[in-house]
């Protein structure tokens, strides 16, 4: 057990720590692509775990540390950009956090019917420009 929790933490830790880095990213866009491309990096370096995970369990520990370390990661970005939208913080934060952890598990889940690239591409026209006034 405590061999698996020491895992967790590690890759818990890969992720923050590769995150910390797209925090620098001074557009909001860019911001949120690069943070889908470093959970897609993510999710495919432990594939294996992820699909067993989500196939077993959606509610497991590591989904929820998952989505916590991505939680955390945006809420610190939208407070940084000191939001003056009209939509709470809060909001802003669960909408962009269950589009890429859905974008994510779906991918994971159809056996990366397209490719990472694609899906970035795809996420890029979709995003809004003026992300960070809405």
């Amino acid at each position: 057990y405590e061999l698996l929790v020491d895992y967790i933490n590690s890759e818990k830790k890969t992720l923050e720590d590769a995150l910390s880095i797209n925090k620098k990213n001074v557009s909001t866009k860019k911001y949120y692509i690069e943070l889908i491309k470093i959970v897609l990096d993510h999710v495919e370096e432990l594939k294996d775990l992820y699909h067993a995970i989500i196939i077993n369990n959606q509610n497991s520990i590591i989904m929820n540390i998952l989505i916590d370390v991505i939680t955390k990661d945006v809420e610190d970005k939208v407070n940084d950009n000191k939001n003056t939208s009209e939509v709470p913080s809060k909001i802003i934060t669960k909408f962009y956090v269950g589009a890429v952890v859905n974008v994510c598990i779906e991918w994971l889940m159809n056996n990366n019917s397209y490719k990472k690239e694609d899906i970035i591409k795809y996420l890029t026209i979709l995003l809004p420009d003026n992300i960070d006034k809405l």
